[in-house]
Formats: structure tokens, C-alpha cells, sequence
């Protein structure tokens, strides 16, 4: 639109040819960010289907066309233990550290239980040699007579390793993995801690960049309104209209990556926490 106007002025001899081609070179240069744009786009859209495991071949399509500020309740108290029990993390030393423990065991109360034997003895014929007793002398007064007998053994045994309760090496072993555990566990505790507060200063950071770029956007929009004015007046330059135009598109691009900085620190702090998505 402004190009035309500029080819009309210098039809009528008012404007010169130099300022419709500064004008179409703008023009192309616009083009050529929005193309880089849409190149960014296709990026990060490819990295999310990554991120999602989606294999088939799907588009992701930008629904919204307006970043809104979100505003979760992310209130952190002193007490941090409960951003410590929701990391998914925490919970996976621990289980580490309860399965050792229970490993160990075997080393310590395990030697107490002791194995069970079971024998068992049958014989349709009598005993294998000598003479037997009977089992009823009644029914089998001699002492040479073939008839069933069996006989049950239970016995009771303990395996006590003297080497283990001596040098105590495998006992040792599993307590030095556990203090390993427990050490990781509380170094990534310092790193949570961190995490909540690096995220705790880019929101507040994030919230100071977007009221300046929102004071930003509405001084470029009415600087951008006053020269379209002018121009349609005839008394403001092309370079001018030109020069308002991209500091109005800058001040919206600062406006959106503010919002953009500001949504991530709270996903940043929600993640941080251990908070449900």
C-alpha cells in the first residue's frame, strides 16, 4: 500500500524513484524475516513431535495467535522438603538406597535364618541291610520279613561365614554405596534449590522486561498511528513512515519474547517444584 502511494507521488512528480526502491527493498526484507521465521517454526515444531515420540507424519499447527501472560499460584514456602519429595528424581535415590539396604541385610540378619533339610527314606522291602524290627511284632513277629517301612529326617543348618564377620568387606561394600546415594541425593537437592531460585528471579526479571516492552509497543503504536497520518497528509517522509513500521514490528517481537521469557520461568519453577503439569 505505502509503495503504491510512493509510485503515485513520483508519477506526479513529488517524490523521486530512489524512495520506492528503498521502499521495495523494506518490503523484501520483511519477506525475507518472516521466511526465517517460518523456518524457526518448522524447527521447533519438528523438535516437539521429537520430544513427543510422534513418528507419523504430523504438522503441528500454532492455534493461538495472542501469548497471554500465565499466571500460576507458585508460592514457595521456606520449608522445602515438600519440592524435595515431589522430584521424581528424590524418589529414585531413595528407592536405590532401600534396595541396597535390603541387599545388605543379607550380610547381617540374613545369617540368622537358618536353611531347613528335609530327607525322606522309604522302602517297600524292609531295611537295605541287617536284620530290621518290626514296626508291629504282632503283625510281623520275624525279623527276616519283608514288609514297608520309611523314616522322616528334619534338620536345621547355619552357613556363618567367617571371613564376612571378620572383615565385614561386602557389609562395607553396600554402606559405602548407600553413603554414595545419599550423597547424590543431597547434592541434588542444592541443585533444586537452585533451580527454584534462578526460576524465581526470571519471573521477576520477565515481569519487568514486559512492562517495559508493553510501555515500549504503545509508545511505537502511536508514533506508527501519527506518521500514517502525516503521510496521508503529505508532509511526512517515506523513510519515516518506513523507520515507525519496524520499530513498531520490534516492539511487538520484544513484547512476545517477554511473555515467552516470563510463561517459561513458571514452567521452569512448577518443574523445579515437582508440581503436576
Amino acid at each position: 500500500m505505502i509503495i503504491n502511494q510512493i509510485q503515485l507521488q513520483i508519477d506526479a512528480g513529488i517524490r523521486y524513484e530512489s524512495e520506492v526502491l528503498l521502499a521495495k527493498s523494506n518490503k523484501n526484507h520483511l519477506m525475507v524475516e518472516m521466511l526465517s521465521a517460518q523456518k524457526e517454526y518448522n524447527n521447533s515444531s519438528a523438535e516437539l513431535l521429537k520430544l513427543l515420540n510422534i513418528t507419523d507424519a504430523i504438522k503441528v499447527v500454532c492455534k493461538d495467535s495472542v501469548i497471554l501472560p500465565l499466571d500460576y499460584d507458585l508460592t514457595i514456602t521456606e520449608n522445602k522438603d515438600s519440592a524435595f519429595l515431589n522430584r521424581p528424581e528424590i524418589k529414585a535415590y531413595e528407592l536405590e538406597i532401600a534396595a541396597l539396604q535390603m541387599k545388605s541385610k543379607t550380610y547381617t540378619k540374613g545369617l540368622l535364618i537358618p536353611d531347613i533339610n528335609i530327607n525322606t527314606y522309604g522302602s517297600y522291602f524292609g531295611g537295605l541291610n541287617g536284620a530290621v524290627i518290626p514296626m508291629d511284632p504282632v503283625s510281623n513277629p520275624s525279623t527276616t520279613q519283608l514288609y514297608p517301612t520309611s523314616s522322616l529326617n528334619l534338620s536345621f543348618g547355619w552357613n556363618v561365614p567367617i571371613g564376612e564377620l571378620i572383615y565385614k568387606g561386602d557389609r562395607n561394600k553396600y554402606a559405602a554405596k548407600m553413603r554414595i546415594k545419599e550423597l547424590q541425593k543431597d547434592q541434588f537437592k542444592v541443585e533444586i534449590n537452585q533451580q527454584i531460585l534462578l526460576a524465581k528471579s526470571n519471573i521477576q526479571t520477565g515481569q519487568e522486561q514486559m512492562e517495559i516492552a508493553d510501555e515500549g509497543l504503545k509508545f511505537s503504536g502511536e508514533a506508527l498511528s501519527q506518521s500514517m497520518e502525516r503521510q496521508k497528509l503529505g508532509t511526512a517522509q517515506p523513510f519515516e513512515l518506513f523507520q515507525s513500521q519496524q520499530f513498531y514490528l520490534k516492539a511487538q517481537l520484544d513484547y512476545l519474547k517477554s511473555v515467552t521469557e516470563f510463561n517459561k520461568a513458571q514452567f521452569s519453577l512448577k518443574y523445579a517444584k515437582g508440581s503436576p503439569f
